[in-house]
């Protein structure tokens, strides 16, 4: 079976203080300031789930926490559809981020970011941007953004292998 949390004032899930959580087969909607909100230093694996019309940010990752995610989509969010600072961690696999309002993902400040076997699509932006922070990504198709595929800055580190790169309006890797 599915759950579905939706239209909170604050966000649907937020994950803090060296906790632990795991999400499956949720569809997590419509929140005012990020559907999930992971923090000081805590994990989260999302599983076949749905993060989607955020009036701010799809999934925020911040101060040394760790996100796992598979099977999984992130569509419409209003501001980043994920955005991962303060030396975070996101590994990602046969996921799509899509149509988002701004930039797919953003990964900040030291933080770091594994994409596998994933789409990033259809971004009023960048699909991707990574400042200062290590990003890898491998088997990816990154297509049809307004700004660049993949935008790295300030002694990012990126690898990417294998991906496909197509329609993004400004060059593909920046």
């Amino acid at each position: 079976t599915s759950t579905t949390i939706k239209a909170g004032h604050e966000s649907a899930l937020m994950v803090r203080n060296s906790s632990t959580a795991n999400l499956s087969f949720c569809t997590i909607t419509r929140h005012k300031i990020a559907n999930i909100q992971v923090c000081q230093k805590s994990c989260i694996n999302i599983l076949h789930s749905s993060v989607e019309e955020s009036e701010g940010i799809g999934l925020q990752i911040r101060e040394q926490s760790i996100v796992n995610v598979s099977n999984s989509t992130f569509a419409k969010n209003k501001l980043s559809q994920l955005f991962l600072t303060d030396r975070s961690i996101i590994s990602m696999s046969d996921s799509v981020i899509t149509n988002g309002q701004q930039v797919g993902l953003i990964a900040e400040k030291k933080s770091n970011c594994t994409i596998l076997q994933s789409v990033i699509s259809h971004h009023a932006n960048s699909g991707l941007t990574v400042l200062d922070s290590d990003f890898t990504m491998l088997n990816c198709t990154i297509e049809h953004n307004n700004g660049n595929g993949l935008l790295t800055l300030n002694n990012s580190c990126a690898t990417v292998e294998q991906t496909y790169f197509k329609g993004n309006r400004m060059p593909h890797v920046g």
